[in-house]
């Protein structure tokens, strides 16, 4: 059964190997409640007895890890738990919103680690989105919302849900009025970076440099390179004054509306959520290199050609000679870009004497 709330002992670690949740007896004779091979650790805030009639009374951990009945067990402890989550969802309500709320990170852990049974678990996770910001959403129930015409699963993450609504990315989309999934936990974008696709959706990460759906519409490709030339020059322009330590290289994109820029990353780059994660992780791991910031990617700075600030700056690059106020205008772009985005600023007094100066000129 699914405890009314999460056991105290779990509040701190979520995978606490004193806490036992399944019972094991054997012909009714208590044997243990600290077999961790009894079920997967997605599991452990689930609790129960299990009697078996097919193990030896001297069973001890050696002889349950060879055991093919134990893994047979197993199965049917995973397949239990997902029929009582499936009944939870189908009854909804306070008990389904408090189940999400109480032990919701635990599938997310499950769609991680669980390859078997990645799909299944991936029916109960759920995610707050642009749909409703009271209610949490499956992805099936995004799918059951998609337009016409929509061939993806949307997301962006970000710490908290203020962030993900202050992303740029989500211009990408705004045209065609499509739902975006919020990341907010980086649990949540391995969630999803693991599912890859639902019910043959493929689930896409708006912060991406080519996303699919919305940047293959042949009409948008050919909008995208007639602009890409225009803009050549410009583009040159901007690598230079940011430098290719904070982007790999800058280009148009014709997907944005109202945002000067947005700072994307390469296929297999990481968010800045997660980039944020691995470099915590590494000072908890005492990795001096990734410490330093080795784990930061340089990102794709994708500009808005129909914006007043890149038509100024073109401007000023097509006469031959941009100055420092244009260079001023490359470092402020990719800056808010990065706050916008949720990434950090490496250099804040830098990114203040550029607000500054600019304040001062007007």
């Amino acid at each position: 059964y699914v405890p009314g709330q999460l056991p105290f002992e779990l509040g701190s670690n979520m995978f606490d190997e004193a806490t036992g949740n399944m019972r094991l007896y054997v012909k009714r004779v208590f044997i243990n409640d600290q077999f961790t091979e009894l079920c997967p650790r997605w599991l452990k805030f689930v609790k129960g007895v299990v009697d078996s009639e097919d193990l030896p009374l001297n069973v001890g951990r050696e002889i349950l890890q060879k055991s093919s009945v134990l893994r047979v067990v197993s199965r049917r402890i995973v397949k239990k738990c997902l029929d009582m989550f499936g009944d939870l969802k189908d009854k909804g309500g306070d008990d389904w919103n408090t189940f999400q709320q109480q032990f919701g990170k635990y599938l997310k852990v499950g769609v991680v680690e669980d390859n078997d049974n990645r799909k299944d678990i991936g029916e109960f996770v759920c995610f707050q989105s642009t749909a409703d910001a009271t209610k949490l959403t499956t992805i099936g129930q995004y799918i059951e919302r998609m337009k016409e015409g929509q061939t993806c699963v949307y997301f962006v993450s970000g710490e908290g849900r203020a962030q993900c609504e202050m992303s740029p990315s989500l211009e990408k989309v705004k045209k065609n009025g499509y739902e975006v999934m919020f990341c907010t936990e980086p649990l949540d974008e391995l969630c999803m970076m693991e599912l890859k696709d639902f019910e043959d959706k493929e689930i896409v990460d708006l912060s991406k440099d080519n996303v699919k759906g919305i940047d293959d519409n042949e009409d948008k490709k050919k909008e995208k390179e007639a602009a890409q030339t225009d803009f050549e020059d410009t583009l040159k322009f901007l690598v230079q004054s940011i430098g290719n330590k904070k982007i790999s290289k800058a280009e148009v994109s014709t997907s944005l509306s109202d945002s000067p820029a947005v700072l994307a990353q390469a296929e297999y780059g990481m968010s800045p959520q997660m980039q944020k994660y691995m470099k915590a992780r590494a000072v908890a791991m005492g990795d001096e290199m990734d410490q330093g910031g080795g784990v930061g990617q340089a990102s794709v700075l994708q500009i808005n050609p129909s914006h007043p600030i890149l038509t100024r700056l073109k401007a000023q690059v097509d006469l031959g000679s941009p100055g420092d106020d244009a260079k001023r205008t490359a470092q402020l772009l990719y800056n808010v870009a990065a706050l916008r985005g949720g990434y950090e600023i490496e250099d804040g007094k830098q990114f203040a004497t550029l607000v500054t100066e600019l304040m001062a000129t007007q």
